[in-house]
């Protein structure tokens, strides 16, 4: 009998999610591109960046590549990373 592939979900990013949320950082990084020409979520994309490199540091293709992984996050494209 063949199984599936079964998708692990990093639980972790919670963890980081409540500090980020702490510190205000989404209203910090969402004032941001009100002043510039920024048409994507940069907390998001932030986010997802600084998650990946506190949990299993990659590179900015592969954070993209695996960022399925992490629990409850936006999808980000390549090109906001």
């Amino acid at each position: 009998m063949i199984f599936p592939k079964a998708q692990i979900k990093n639980w972790g990013c919670t963890v980081y999610q409540k500090i980020w949320q702490e510190f205000d950082l989404p209203v910090i990084l969402r004032a941001l591109p009100a002043r510039r020409k920024v048409q994507f979520d940069l907390a998001a994309a932030c986010f997802l960046m600084a998650v990946q490199h506190l949990l299993e540091p990659r590179s900015k293709l592969g954070t993209y590549c695996r960022q399925h992984r992490y629990f409850n996050l936006p999808e980000v494209s390549l090109n906001q990373i």
